[in-house]
């Protein structure tokens, strides 16, 4: 297994995503059309997509690293921008690569024949941050992918433990397809096997939460053992419903061609160091400014204003964060899930927000 990705560029995204990506094709009418004709295609196609709809993306003849080396089990990312506010918003577990050209399904698919190595996939929708991904992989600032088709090098992701963790923490962290056990060959095969749970128990629970004084952290056994559980997924759905769907910072409520909300339920107190999944640890972030709390570039006072770190670059590229400096969050109508002092007390410490 190798994870590829690809900068596709915010114009390209926008005019091609929409054609594939975002839109499942229909097999029968492909063949019905004469725009696959190759028999062997066809059987793979049917015995990879039982429902009978795919999504695709095409490479480039010039790509040949990739033609020589996508295989079917492998994983790729499509990179929308590249910019500091730039998101990767797709993931493809790749079913099939056919590797003869299919000059005339790219003709039909995206009005132009330069894209004849075409691979197929369920889409997986995602939500992560370009800043965000250059990081984990220990890329420099400046990279710039300039169009590019890229596989990643294995080792930029030992401290993951591999590729499939790094994915797992993916789809963890930043999609809806989530479960107590994530399986990424589950996900190969069908993606929509991944409902919602019955979450109702777990959304009482952390209301009632609300009620007590809160605890910082939670070390239960459980919450080491397992990365994604149910009240992973009922914290998601009440601080998003709590702040409607909205940034706390910015007031987005940008979408997804799916409608699924551009926004995150952020930990005020990180996760990672266990923090509490109570009501009060939250908040409601559009991609930039959740990257941008998680790495330290901004917090929140006790009176709920906005504070910036003395080293943020106050630059173009940073402006859509330090403009925001000591204006107030938007809070939800229901005082009870307000961020909590402890929290935000514990948030300003551990990103380095008190002089020593």
């Amino acid at each position: 297994m190798n994870l590829f990705f690809h900068h596709v560029g915010q114009l390209g995204a926008t005019k091609d995503f929409p054609k594939t990506v975002f839109r499942k094709h229909n097999i029968d009418v492909l063949v019905s059309e004469g725009v696959i004709t190759d028999g062997s295609l066809l059987e793979e196609l049917r015995s990879k997509f039982p429902t009978g709809e795919f999504n695709c993306w095409g490479v480039p003849s010039g790509a040949s690293v990739v033609i020589r080396n996508l295989n079917e089990g492998d994983y790729v990312l499509l990179v929308k921008s590249s910019r500091i506010d730039g998101d990767i918003p797709v993931l493809c577990p790749v079913k099939i690569f056919w590797r003869a050209k299919l000059e005339t399904l790219s003709e039909y698919l995206w009005q132009d024949s330069k894209f004849p190595f075409i691979f197929f996939f369920n889409t997986i929708d995602i939500e992560l941050m370009w800043v965000q991904f250059i990081e984990d992989l220990g890329y420099k600032n400046n990279f710039s992918p300039r169009g590019n088709f890229y596989k990643v090098d294995n080792g930029r992701l030992e401290k993951f433990g591999g590729v499939e963790p790094y994915l797992q923490n993916i789809i963890n962290k930043y999609s809806d397809y989530r479960n107590d056990n994530v399986d990424l060959s589950r996900l190969k095969e069908d993606g929509a096997e991944f409902g919602l749970f019955d979450l109702q128990e777990e959304e009482d629970r952390l209301i009632a939460l609300t009620k007590s004084m809160p605890n910082l952290v939670d070390n239960s056994l459980s919450r080491r053992l397992v990365s994604i559980t149910k009240r992973d997924r009922a914290f998601s759905i009440l601080i998003k419903r709590h702040y409607n769907f909205k940034c706390a910072v910015c007031n987005s409520s940008l979408k997804s061609p799916n409608e699924h909300p551009a926004v995150h339920a952020a930990h005020i107190f990180p996760k990672e160091k266990m923090g509490s999944d109570d009501l009060r640890n939250g908040i409601c972030l559009c991609l930039l400014h959740h990257w941008a709390f998680d790495a330290g570039w901004f917090s929140i006072d006790d009176n709920y204003y906005i504070i910036l770190h003395e080293n943020i670059p106050r630059t173009e590229d940073y402006k859509d964060i330090y403009k925001w400096e000591n204006s107030k969050i938007n809070l939800p109508k229901d005082a009870n899930v307000w961020p909590h002092r402890l929290f935000l007390d514990a948030s300003r410490r551990n990103y380095g927000f008190y002089k020593s």
